[in-house]
């Protein structure tokens, strides 16, 4: 199950982070969002995740502790909540990135 929902980004300038609207330019992203081709998906809940929970290799394939002997099943992974931006393209009814920002800065 997908947690996340693609959104039409309609008010760029408050929906998105600073970094990105820096980084692109608030006319352009401003632009897009008129056309209503501006699109994003915010993967909030990965922010919480700090551990695994579905652990996918069996205990002797996971050889990621500090002494090279496997790791337990609880080993810690951190996940990124990255901030995904698309562009709508009319012409080939497709979702293009535009940006994917990984940190909440």
């Amino acid at each position: 199950v997908n947690p996340v929902m693609i959104e039409v980004a309609n008010d760029p300038l408050r929906q998105l982070p600073k970094s990105m609207i820096n980084h692109f330019g608030e006319k352009k992203l401003k632009e897009l969002a008129e056309k209503n081709q501006l699109l994003f998906v915010s993967y909030d809940d990965l922010a919480d995740l700090n551990v695994n929970p579905h652990q996918s290799f069996p205990l002797p394939m996971n050889n990621e502790s500090a002494n090279g002997e496997p790791a337990p099943q609880d080993h810690p992974k951190y996940f990124y909540a990255p901030l995904v931006t698309f562009i709508y393209d009319y012409g080939t009814n497709e979702l293009d990135v535009l940006g994917i920002q990984l940190e909440r800065t």
